[in-house]
């Protein structure tokens, strides 16, 4: 059988490191910060770089944009050149009309590489959720997973993924319009803080609860309740807020929960949409070849 290729997108989060000891490439989005030009992240400007300019100006909501459908095409031409068959994770459909982009085309890859398998999978995620599964099909594939086994491990996982966040701010989600405004602007005043989770591939309102430190609180509750926690790989995200993310890390192994990750940054497309306060947790459940 063919060997596979995984891919994803820069929404997944995951580090370079992370991309590079498990041979996995991503599709960079785009980010407009100047309301003129479209820079790909992590090759046209860094995700330091990127809080940087939306700390400096609190005025600055960057707009984002995914690649033309021909860049897609090049990118999977590439790999299928190379006789690869070829697996892409993609952010959650609801996010984006990528993945419904990426259907639109696979008819014709199929038809110029008629012996390639190829499989584009809605991840349902963001940051770290879709990056938990990418990392976890990499595991199946090392463990000696086709592709279809591959397949239908993270068809099966993606939905027992879990992600929870909060911010500091409710501006880039009421921004973005991924909560109403009114939530937005009574969160604000209020001072309530909101847990976001991500369910059927949306951001939906999870808890609401007073203060930052009741909602780090939260988080650390949501994800310390996970059953068989053994049984799942785990991740801290944060935009800007190392030092809380490390607290929040050091707070769940307390309880239990083993993380091999050090916090991990929201890169900017994520952190276009949500903000420099985010504090998130995420959990996948782990591939056993049992």
């Amino acid at each position: 059988m063919r060997d596979f290729k995984i891919l994803t997108d820069s929404c997944s989060d995951i580090p370079d490191k992370l991309l590079l000891e498990n041979k996995i490439d991503f599709m960079p989005f785009y980010t407009c910060v100047d309301g003129k030009n479209y820079l790909k992240e992590r090759i046209d400007i860094s995700v330091d770089d990127f809080y940087q300019k939306i700390l400096d100006d609190k005025n600055l909501f960057a707009k984002t944009s995914f690649p033309a459908l021909d860049e897609f095409m090049n990118f999977f031409r590439f790999y299928l050149r190379q006789n690869l068959d070829i697996l892409y994770i993609s952010m959650s459909s609801k996010f984006s009309g990528v993945y419904s982009g990426l259907l639109g085309i696979l008819n014709d890859l199929k038809k110029e590489f008629p012996d390639a398998n190829i499989f584009f999978l809605d991840s349902g995620q963001i940051s770290m959720g879709q990056g938990l599964l990418v990392l976890e099909a990499c595991e199946a594939k090392k463990s000696g997973c086709n592709i279809f086994e591959t397949v239908e491990f993270i068809e099966k996982t993606k939905l027992d993924t879990k992600l929870f966040f909060t911010v500091d701010s409710l501006n880039y989600l009421q921004k973005g319009g991924r909560i109403g405004k009114v939530s937005a602007i009574a969160g604000d005043f209020f001072n309530i803080k909101p847990v976001v989770t991500v369910r059927n591939g949306e951001l939906f309102p999870y808890e609401k609860v007073r203060g930052r430190k009741k909602s780090i609180d939260e988080l650390i509750k949501l994800i310390s309740e996970t059953e068989s926690k053994e049984n799942y790989e785990f991740a801290v995200m944060h935009s800007c807020v190392e030092k809380e993310a490390k607290e929040i890390l050091e707070a769940l192994k307390e309880n239990g929960i083993k993380i091999k990750f050090e916090p991990i940054k929201v890169g900017i497309i994520i952190g276009s949409h949500i903000g420099p306060s985010v504090l998130g947790v995420a959990c996948t459940k782990k591939f056993n070849k049992n």
